[in-house]
């Protein structure tokens, strides 16, 4: 059982923080270390590529397993970290504030390494906002020929829920309203990215430049959309719950709110009948 140090209660919230870094914290700063490695020159590119991956794969379980729990924390009126007196809301904003750092040294990262890839290996992948004419020209025919077909789109209704948006596939989503129709409301819809039958890099006019199939999608979004004018479009990546198994425990036919409140009032029977068999501490 964890005891509790009593002379930690008398000291001030600053001060505890100066003593101590909360977990998650500590979690993002290791990751940190880990996309320097990516972003070091001395170190060579393929490990700089893994070292960059393995920075996406610690972050995705940084949402699915910490930011997780605190959510759920938060729902259930969750105490403060008791170490640096932080409250869970607190933890929350401060590790949305290390999770944008860090996200724009990732970019920045990626792009060195994209350079680097031109330079070294004669292979460029080129964003969207650096394609030319014929490059999107090229970006079009690839969408029509390889990707229409297969593309699952959905555009939400008043007869149409929304769609379970599986772990850790990326989507794209637009805010759409219908042509010609005024008095329509705009309404959101969503296209996923995982096309089994499409490969991630395609190719683009001139040796060895490639393109990423998702952004060709969002060029191509309005062919999707024949009906809609495109207000927005936008690309995100999810990560769910680590407590969520849609395989083992979803059910399509449940009210998903319902399931929530039933997960988080399990979790805090467990909680407060067994409370010598919670989960260990990983501080």
């Amino acid at each position: 059982m964890n005891q509790r140090n009593p002379s930690l209660d008398s000291l001030p919230a600053e001060a505890r923080q100066n003593l101590f870094i909360n977990r998650e914290l500590s979690w993002l700063k290791f990751s940190e270390r880990v996309l320097g490695e990516a972003a070091r020159d001395d170190v060579p590119l393929c490990e700089r590529l893994a070292f960059l991956s393995i920075f996406q794969t610690n972050l995705d379980e940084f949402f699915k397993v910490r930011i997780g729990a605190l959510v759920d924390r938060l729902q259930l009126g969750g105490e403060p970290d008791e170490k640096t007196g932080l409250s869970v809301a607190e933890q929350l904003a401060a590790a949305r504030s290390e999770v944008q750092r860090l996200s724009a040294f990732r970019a920045e990262v990626w792009g060195h390494l994209r350079e680097t890839l031109q330079r070294e290996a004669a292979t460029e992948i080129v964003p969207a906002n650096q394609w030319s004419a014929q490059d999107k020209a090229a970006a079009r025919t690839i969408f029509r020929e390889q990707m229409a077909d297969t593309l699952s789109v959905v555009l939400l209704g008043k007869h149409r829920p929304p769609p379970f948006l599986r772990d850790r596939e990326t989507y794209l989503a637009v805010l759409a309203r219908r042509r010609g129709d005024v008095a329509s409301k705009t309404r959101l819809g969503f296209i996923s990215c995982a096309l089994p039958a499409v490969p991630r890099l395609l190719v683009l006019p001139g040796k060895s430049r490639f393109a990423l199939s998702e952004e060709i999608l969002r060029l191509c979004a309005a062919n999707a959309f024949p009906d809609c004018t495109l207000r927005e479009t936008t690309l995100f990546r999810l990560a769910r719950n680590a407590d969520i198994d849609p395989d083992r425990e979803y059910d399509g036919e449940r009210d998903y709110r319902e399931f929530m409140a039933d997960l988080m009032r399990r979790r805090a029977e467990e909680t407060v009948e067994q409370p010598s068999q919670g989960r260990p501490r990983r501080d």
